[in-house]
């Protein structure tokens, strides 16, 4: 399969238009494509969740406190 027919599956295509818009700031040299970033992030924020799941006793509290700050506070930018 394809990984931007995967990606628009997972991704709104809002979400998808306005990260294009973003990476277009970074000028004509920019090599980042919208759907490696996107699943980036989102490799990125699984990660992250394990490893404060399973590294502290209270981490799962942590863990869904951070994925949720770290995607209220990409959403705003």
């Amino acid at each position: 399969m394809d990984n931007k027919y995967i990606s628009q599956k997972i991704y709104r295509k809002r979400t998808i238009e306005d990260i294009s818009k973003k990476i277009k700031l970074l000028g004509v040299r920019a090599k980042m494509d919208v759907y490696t970033f996107l699943n980036i992030r989102l490799l990125g924020t699984i990660i992250v969740f394990l490893l404060l799941l399973f590294t502290s006793k209270i981490g799962f509290i942590i863990a869904l406190l951070s994925r949720t700050n770290l995607y209220i506070n990409r959403s705003k930018y």
